[in-house]
């Protein structure tokens, strides 16, 4: 429902050696319980099925994403970022979000 009233489709497109060891195992390892995101009384836990699903991500899950992006959203840019440095350039370039009431 969101995707045909999109302004624009941003991809996080990260190496999946990245995925899994600087986004999961390190923070699992060594930041664990330092989350501020994670609501009480919900701990970061890695499982099989979570590193299968990384693993797999580009061949079994993105090709769904990708068909659910072309039969809904065909009309909306897409920008694909490759790294950090690329995310931290997207960002500084967007106008503040605007206040809430």
């Amino acid at each position: 429902m969101r995707l045909p009233r999109a302004d624009v489709v941003i991809i996080l497109d990260s190496p999946r050696w990245l995925c899994l060891w600087w986004r999961v195992l390190r923070r699992s390892i060594f930041e664990r319980d330092q989350r501020p995101d994670l609501p009480d009384g919900c701990p970061e836990h890695v499982d099989w099925s979570l590193l299968k699903f990384i693993w797999r991500f580009k061949r079994q899950t993105w090709p769904r994403i990708e068909a659910a992006r072309r039969e809904f959203g065909a009309g909306v840019p897409v920008v694909r970022l490759r790294g950090r440095r690329q995310a931290d350039i997207c960002l500084a370039t967007l106008p503040p979000a605007p206040t809430r009431p």
